[in-house]
């Protein structure tokens, strides 16, 4: 039970309400350049969530059809 607790505590900090960090942007270069470097540290987080949907299908897949492991 603890297991579950401690898994659906880091599933909904880590995940479901993720906000992301202060982007780390050279000011001093031109505005292109400051978009670049802010484009190419965008999260992806999208990646997890798509894993975690796919994991909750497969496991009720799994428990409606009865497989044995």
């Amino acid at each position: 039970m603890i297991a579950i607790e401690s898994l659906n505590f880091l599933i909904k900090k880590y995940i479901l309400d993720y906000s992301q960090k202060h982007p780390k942007i050279d000011e001093t270069l031109p505005y292109a350049k400051q978009l670049e470097q802010l484009k190419s540290q965008k999260s992806k987080i999208y990646l997890f969530k798509i894993f975690i949907i796919v994991l909750v299908a497969s496991l009720l897949l799994a428990s409606l059809t009865q497989i044995e492991w």
